[in-house]
């Protein structure tokens, strides 16, 4: 069973939403605001994101960066009746999943958030793995104090010799093996 945060100010189609999906087996988390959205998002993680763009309390694009954040796996799907090229094009490069336009038949925003499910299913080995093996940061620093290590048994300890084969100064060779350790 997959969990969906709906976030949809209008009431009725809140509601009709939230049904339906809970008809096909869907765990539905529904809410009419953006700010009690991102409150939930901070404590809760969900298989995918259902949002309006045009919310109160925070827009949609404010909760599409906070799943980004908390739930990196979920697909978000954006929707708006005032949909814009502009809008649209903004919201796929925040890492929207899709942007339907209402009205929409609840058929195309189930089979979006289905085909959304399934991309998310194939990044989540990828992204535990990234999450397991640390940060960029972390594995640059990883990489560097290898390649420094290396260098130096190659070189038999010779810091002079090492910051030449590593195009650097004997100093910075200095400064980078006190701050990697």
């Amino acid at each position: 069973m997959f969990s969906v945060l709906l976030v949809e100010d209008e009431a009725v189609l809140r509601t009709t939403t939230r049904d339906s999906l809970a008809l096909r087996g869907y765990q539905v988390k529904d809410v009419g605001d953006g700010a009690q959205a991102l409150r939930i998002l901070e404590g809760l993680v969900f298989d995918a994101i259902i949002a309006d763009v045009r919310l109160p309390g925070a827009s949609g694009l404010d909760v599409l960066i906070a799943a980004r954040k908390n739930s990196p796996c979920a697909p978000v799907i954006l929707m708006t009746a005032f949909g814009t090229v502009p809008l649209a094009v903004e919201a796929m490069k925040r890492g929207a999943f899709d942007f339907l336009t209402k009205p929409f038949r609840f058929e195309e925003l189930e089979s979006v958030l289905e085909r959304g499910l399934a991309e998310g299913m194939r990044q989540l080995p990828l992204r535990r793995e990234v999450q397991a093996s640390g940060s960029l940061e972390e594995k640059m620093a990883r990489h560097e104090r290898e390649e420094i290590r290396r260098v130096l048994e190659a070189t038999q300890g010779k810091r002079t010799e090492a910051a030449r084969l590593l195009g650097i100064s004997r100093k910075a060779l200095w400064e980078k093996l006190k701050r990697l350790g």
